[in-house]
């Protein structure tokens, strides 16, 4: 199974801290970093889900998913300048495609986010490409036909609702394995376009 190094998440969070304790260099005043830095983490906001175990038996279970959610999520309380209550985390039953979709769009709604904060979306679980689109499957998600449209998080709709927030920077990190699921009896990763970019490829 093909994952991303899974102590990988570390260094992001790493690099997400630095990034946050940046502050503009003006000789002509002082910047309080300790306000600077408050004021950012009051406005960011995390969601981050992990999957291992799905309602439909044609999906496999994974090992390690919500492990790798929960301590993403400690990371970024303890480093990466985020409040606790600002992280919101979907694991088994709580990570199904209604609360997620309901957690982005309180996002895109939010009013007065202070400048510099971030908007953060995790996953860890399956992901496939279909059709030329690209999904990740919540708890409660499908591989049949029929219903992929509709019962899947489509990840390019998932970022379209990061970049209508207010938030000014917006960050997406998907750890999702392609294979263990099948489509019609065919795996879903001979599916996958070469044209088109991976799930598991991070948002500039």
């Amino acid at each position: 199974m093909k994952r991303i190094v899974r102590t990988a998440f570390l260094a992001v969070v790493t690099a997400l801290c630095a990034l946050l304790n940046l502050s503009a260099q003006d000789a002509s005043r002082q910047i309080n970093v300790v306000e600077m830095r408050q004021e950012i983490a009051s406005g960011n906001f995390a969601i981050v889900v992990g999957v291992n175990n799905y309602s439909e038996d044609d999906i496999a279970d994974l090992n390690y998913c919500e492990k790798d959610a929960r301590d993403f999520a400690v990371a970024l309380t303890a480093e990466g300048g985020y409040s606790a209550d600002r992280v919101k985390l979907f694991i088994g039953n709580q990570a199904t495609q209604t609360a997620i979709y309901a957690a982005l769009k309180s996002c895109a709604d939010a009013k007065n986010i202070p400048p510099k904060s971030s908007i953060l979306f995790y996953f860890s679980g399956h992901g496939f490409a279909y059709e030329g689109k690209n999904f990740i499957i919540p708890q409660d998600g499908t591989v049949f036909p029929d219903l992929i449209q509709s019962r899947n998080l489509n990840l390019e709709n998932i970022e379209s609702m990061l970049a209508s927030s207010p938030f000014e920077r917006q960050l997406v990190f998907i750890d999702a394995c392609r294979n263990q699921v099948t489509i019609g009896g065919r795996d879903v990763a001979s599916k996958a376009s070469s044209r088109r970019r991976s799930p598991r490829t991070p948002r500039e």
